[in-house]
Formats: structure tokens, C-alpha cells, sequence
């Protein structure tokens, strides 16, 4: 089973490619999570063949779908207990479809459906 870190970690890898040829210092800050994690699960995630490295000290993933599906229920399980997503009420005015396009107008907004 992977960690709270672990996933955040996968997530940041196999949501943003480029980060597989970052150096582990810049691939912890990126993730949140320590240097030392970084290595760990990089470790675990070879040792079980998601991964493979490359000469250059880059890796690649051999199946990312099938580690999204284990990422998946990692997250149901240790990372949305954790969340705290925020609720919020239209104004009598107010509607979705203007609500929506006003979020997507800010930076870092996401919007769930919960």
C-alpha cells in the first residue's frame, strides 16, 4: 500500500510529465513531500515495476493507467479524509453557469462535485 506522500508524489508525477527528469531535491519540493520520500517510493515503485530509469537518470512509467487505478484507491483511502473541501451558497441572483465562469477567471480554483 502506498503512504499519504507516496500518492502525492505519483500524483505529481503522473500529473506532470516533465517532472520525471527533475533532480529528487526539486521533485520533493514540487510534491510536498521530503528529499527522503522522494527516494523511498522512487525504491518501491522500481522494486514493483511501475518504473524504469533510463541512462540519463530519467524514469518512465511501464503501465501509468494501472498505477492511476492503484492511486485511485490510495486517495479514497488516504488522501480525501484529509481534504476539507469548502461549501458555498449562490446568491438569489446569482447563477451556476456565472458562478462557473467567474472560478475559471481565477488562479488556482478548482471545483469539485461533491
Amino acid at each position: 500500500g502506498f503512504t499519504a506522500a507516496d500518492l502525492k508524489l505519483i500524483y505529481a508525477l503522473l500529473s506532470r510529465p516533465a517532472l520525471r527528469g527533475v533532480t529528487q531535491r526539486e521533485l520533493a519540493a514540487k510534491a510536498g513531500v521530503s528529499l527522503g520520500k522522494v527516494s523511498a517510493t522512487l525504491r518501491q515503485l522500481e522494486a514493483a515495476g511501475h518504473i524504469f530509469r533510463a541512462r540519463s537518470g530519467a524514469f518512465y512509467f511501464r503501465e501509468p493507467a494501472q498505477l492511476l487505478g492503484r492511486w485511485e484507491f490510495g486517495y479514497l483511502e488516504q488522501l480525501r479524509p484529509e481534504l476539507t473541501p469548502s461549501g458555498w451558497r449562490l446568491g438569489q441572483q446569482a447563477t451556476l453557469e456565472g458562478a462557473l465562469a467567474q472560478a475559471a477567471k481565477l488562479p488556482g480554483v478548482l471545483i469539485g462535485g461533491e
